[in-house]
């Protein structure tokens, strides 16, 4: 359809390029403390390092940088349509820092402590993972999503909803920086963000709760800061790393230490590719059905598939995170008036200009207002399912099929947080 392609719907006429570029960098800028945090929680297990700890977590919200920007220019080119819009996603962040973690813990590389191998097989997982969505497009997989049992996608999301707030406990309650015990100033400063992105999207649902959380957390740190200069609030993200990697993927896994790391962790390097696979394709595939009844336009699984495969194989070469179909950044452009290719592209190169250009400033937001925003994320993520399923058995409706959903996505759940 020349309309969807062009950024415009039905009836619209010609695409308004002011008003989608606008859109696009809005989008953006209203994910970007998502964007950013998810970049700090992929790359949580290396701040265990020592010495280079703080500076490999910092690297990771370059990596989600690198992951909106350059992965959303690939995805947004190769699928078109109305919406394209690509970022990291919480699910996918987290089972890339497990796999993380789990190269950490091998006892040869601790000798070493290679940080270039890695995080090569890290990104090799990635790409992996998109040339395995490449070929389930080939295959006309796409399709097969709709078929997925809603109890165990909602157990699944309940999980990752889970993770992420066991996640942020650590910087809300102030551990580490501070000594033992809990810190009450920083857990008041990310629950007061997180009750100000609530209250906004409750009162305005139109309105970028994310990001007028965002500056209330900002706004209650400087009056903190101002009032008790001597208070402790919990670091800031710190010094961001200086322009964009290299796609130096190859090179790196081509010295003895990455070749070495490859071979001893090659299954897992494969099934982490097949579950990054099929988790961001199933992510993908529902917000693109869900995006499809929003804009009344209809939704092609297999070529969104293929432009995420194509989005992932190259974001893995520049040891980015694995990548999907964002749908919080596709409400976010729409909402500033964005719809189609136009304000994608606009929303990725305003990732890429915050990586290359703005790192002073994302250096000075602090870790406990991202952890509340993401305390909301997680809320969000929150099947409403699920929740449906629980109020029928608390009104007395018990029967067969409410309990034995709940079952399944209390296991699911489970599971997911065991992993």
């Amino acid at each position: 359809m020349v309309g969807s392609e062009a950024g415009t719907g039905p009836g619209r006429g010609a695409v308004s390029w002011p008003r989608e570029l606008g859109a696009g960098v809005l989008g953006a800028v209203v994910m970007l403390a998502v964007v950013v945090t998810l970049g700090l929680l992929a790359h949580a297990p290396l701040a265990a390092l020592p010495g280079v700890g703080p500076q490999l977590l910092r690297q990771g919200v370059t990596a989600a940088l690198v992951t909106a920007g350059v992965g959303g220019l690939v995805f947004a080119l190769a699928r078109r349509g109305a919406m394209p819009v690509s970022g990291p996603s919480s699910a996918t962040a987290l089972i890339f820092a497990g796999f993380v973690a789990q190269l950490m813990a091998d006892p040869q590389w601790q000798a070493s402590a290679d940080i270039g191998s890695l995080l090569a097989a890290a990104g090799l997982a990635v790409s992996l993972g998109g040339l395995l969505q490449v070929g389930m497009a080939l295959l006309r997989l796409g399709r097969l999503a709709q078929f997925v049992p809603m109890a165990v996608l909602a157990g699944f999301m309940n999980g990752v909803a889970l993770l992420i707030v066991l996640a942020q406990l650590p910087v809300l309650l102030g551990w580490g920086a501070a000594g033992v015990g809990l810190v009450p100033a920083t857990l008041v400063l990310g629950l007061a963000t997180a009750i100000a992105t609530w209250a906004v999207a409750r009162r305005w649902p139109s309105q970028p709760a994310q990001l007028v959380g965002l500056l209330a957390g900002l706004a209650l740190y400087g009056l903190l800061q101002w009032q008790w200069p001597a208070l402790w609030l919990g670091p800031v993200v710190g010094p961001l790393p200086q322009g964009l990697p290299w796609p130096d993927l190859p090179w790196q896994l081509a010295t003895p230490g990455g070749s070495a790391l490859l071979v001893r962790h090659a299954g897992a390097v494969c099934s982490t590719a097949l579950v990054l696979a099929l988790i961001g394709a199933l992510e993908s595939l529902l917000s693109g059905l869900a995006l499809e009844r929003q804009l009344a336009e209809r939704f092609r699984p297999d070529a969104t598939l293929l432009a995420l495969g194509l989005s992932n194989l190259v974001v893995g070469l520049f040891g980015g995170l694995p990548s999907v179909l964002l749908r919080a950044r596709a409400i976010a452009t729409l909402r500033a008036g964005g719809r189609g290719m136009v304000s994608a592209l606009a929303g990725a190169a305003t990732f890429l200009v915050v990586a290359l250009a703005l790192g002073p400033l994302v250096a000075r937001l602090p870790l406990a207002v991202l952890a509340g925003v993401m305390l909301m994320v997680a809320a969000s993520l929150v099947d409403n399912w699920t929740k449906q399923l629980w109020a029928q058995w608390r009104s007395g409706e018990r029967g067969a099929d409410v309990w034995q959903s709940l079952a399944t996505v209390a296991l699911v759940c489970a599971v997911t947080v065991w992993q």
